[in-house]
């Protein structure tokens, strides 16, 4: 490991071990609203992939179409 390589480690484990201790912190409210949060983004998220791929195969039908 290089000295930069051990730096970014422990600076991703310090991250961890604050977001631990936050979480240990909040009431089971402000969890389940966290993780409501985290669970709507990613369905986002993945709408958002799944629309670009569907683009992409239209766009593909479209020219294989348009070149017959």
């Amino acid at each position: 490991m290089t000295k930069g390589q051990k730096t970014g480690a422990l600076l991703l484990a310090g991250l961890a071990a604050f977001a631990i201790y936050k979480l240990s912190k909040m009431t089971g409210e402000e969890r389940a609203k966290l993780a409501g949060n985290i669970k709507e983004k990613g369905r986002k998220l993945w709408d958002k992939v799944n629309s670009k791929n569907t683009f992409a195969e239209n766009a593909e039908n479209a020219f294989e179409k348009s070149s017959n």
